[in-house]
């Protein structure tokens, strides 16, 4: 019997399952629900959303069996049914167990008031209101109970397929190919026979380009990049209106926006104090707009830095806040390039001080987010490289000792760590020197995630986990007395945090400074980093 792993076996145990025919197609998306990863959404090119539980004790389980079986006529089963695909009413929802864990799978358009009519291209989980949020080329956007695999709500978008989704408190946010965001009253929100006038909350043009990405670094802000390469920084808490809830804007240079990362986000946003102040109305400003941006005492040194790839390339800019009439006072910069692929950009991933990118020329690569310089090359796909995850050899092992419930050990730092990617197949590569570790699944890959110590993958409709990830190499265990950054070649300090640390604690600039020569960072790019002449 096929399955996913859960989170129950000793962290020590090499568990290898075969995967499970989850879906008819490609999978075109996972989400991961909790700190830990607790609940799993994939959505397939077949129409259908499918739930995991990877939880420690298994919470959704008991509930898919027991509720949803016995209240709404689900059927178990061990491997998923050839019928449940074939869009036969009495197995439009069926529940699959796995080998320690358990999926449900939403109903197919046999029932069209229910079921995706096309691919269902994006996710988002609910977990405050227990909804799975999903939207399709069918131009619809459709809320699930988790627990029950019901469609609840189906919003109609009309205009073009949906491409994200993000939900705060309770208004849903989604972007379309015709280039607007629409917002919509959250399903908790609505009364059960309200139509689609009553549900749209408002409609913000962003501009002519489709948008293709919708990133959500918190639950209050968004940052969206469209076919045109542009940049729009949201702030959600705001408003509903393009005027009041953008916040900066950017034209890169990289076309087509494929992924977006904030590594620095959740420091900067500290920083960012843009006020709303409404206008005096005279005969002078009678024809302006009611409300417009001014920028706050601290908005000259306000910035957040994002990552964007596309087909042309890699970048990284410096966002900078908006005042009125679209002016700024410090305009959106560009801060480096990343020059080295060979084709377009498909993922991007951070840790600490160290950007990795995957391509679609079948390499990734290392780079200082301080210097630009790449640091290594992981070359060895035979196809595009779709996804990618990181994680450091110290996080892994505190995600072992935290499972097998016993204390992580103080004495020893690891040095390091592992870089995920999916292409032509699955691979862990070691982050330092570039080799392959071990080919761990030799599948073309749609998608994959690193949710804790487990890493899923799902190719060809059928999804397939591990937690056996290699060990820490001896070489690579060093004494607690040294940062395990530190003895890394490619795992650098963070620029954000060594900016901060300098600032904290002014007069240990040359402890400061042994610290980063030991990362790999000389005096000049120290004074230029922390601003000294």
């Amino acid at each position: 019997m096929g399955g996913l792993v859960s989170r129950r076996g000793r962290s020590g145990d090499a568990e290898h399952k075969p995967p499970v025919a989850a879906h008819r197609h490609s999978v075109t998306c996972i989400a991961v629900y909790g700190e830990d990863g607790e609940l799993m959404v994939t959505a397939s090119e077949d129409r259908t959303v499918c739930l995991w539980d990877l939880s420690l004790g298994g919470k959704y389980k008991r509930h898919w069996q027991v509720k949803a079986l016995h209240g709404h006529g689900l059927q178990q089963s061990a491997h998923m049914p050839d019928r449940a695909m074939e869009g036969d009413a009495s197995h439009r929802r069926t529940v699959a167990s796995v080998h320690e864990g358990a999926m449900v799978r939403c109903p197919q358009p046999a029932c069209p008031r229910e079921g995706h009519g096309h691919w269902v291209t994006c996710l988002h989980v609910d977990g405050e209101s227990s909804l799975v949020y999903s939207g399709s080329m069918d131009k619809t956007i459709k809320a699930w109970d988790m627990y029950t695999a019901r469609c609840l709500r189906t919003y109609v978008d009309g205009a073009d397929w949906v491409t994200g989704i993000h939900v705060r408190r309770d208004v849903v946010w989604s972007s379309s190919e015709d280039g607007c965001i629409r917002l919509w009253k959250a399903h908790p929100h609505l009364d059960a026979n309200a139509d689609d006038v009553a549900a749209l909350v408002g409609e913000i043009h962003v501009g002519g380009a489709a948008i293709k990405r919708l990133e959500a670094p918190d639950a209050d802000h968004l940052v969206s990049g469209d076919a045109g390469g542009t940049l729009c920084y949201w702030h959600l808490k705001l408003g509903f209106t393009k005027d009041v809830c953008l916040q900066a804007r950017a034209r890169t240079g990289v076309g087509t926006v494929s992924c977006i990362v904030l590594p620095y986000h959740s420091r900067q946003v500290e920083t960012w104090k843009v006020e709303r102040r409404p206008l005096r109305l005279t005969p002078t400003t009678r024809a302006l707009k009611p409300i417009h941006m001014q920028a706050g005492t601290r908005a000259q040194s306000a910035r957040v830095t994002t990552l964007v790839g596309g087909h042309l390339g890699l970048e990284m800019w410096d966002l900078c806040p908006l005042v009125s009439s679209g002016s700024s006072v410090r305009s959106s910069s560009l801060v480096r390039r990343f020059d080295g692929h060979l084709a377009a950009i498909t993922c991007i991933a951070v840790l600490d001080g160290t950007l990795w990118s995957g391509s679609e020329d079948g390499m990734l690569r290392a780079w200082a987010l301080d210097t630009g310089a790449c640091l290594q090359m992981y070359v060895g796909h035979i196809g595009p490289v779709r996804s990618l995850a990181v994680i450091s050899h110290t996080h892994l092992e505190h995600l072992r000792a935290a499972e097998s419930g016993k204390p992580a050990a103080r004495s020893t730092l690891s040095a390091g760590g592992l870089v995920c990617s999916g292409g032509g197949d699955v691979r862990i590569w070691d982050m330092d020197s570039g080799d392959v570790i071990s080919v761990v699944w030799q599948r073309r890959v749609d998608a994959m995630a690193l949710t804790g110590a487990i890493l899923v993958a799902a190719s060809d409709g059928h999804v397939w986990s591990t937690r056996n990830m290699p060990r820490v190499l001896p070489s690579r265990i060093l004494p607690s007395s040294l940062l395990g950054s530190a003895a890394s070649s490619v795992l650098r300090p963070s620029v954000e945090a060594l900016s901060d640390a300098h600032k904290s604690s002014p007069t240990s600039t040359a402890a400061l400074q042994k610290h980063t020569i030991a990362a790999g960072i000389d005096g000049g790019q120290l004074k230029k980093l922390l601003g000294q002449t």
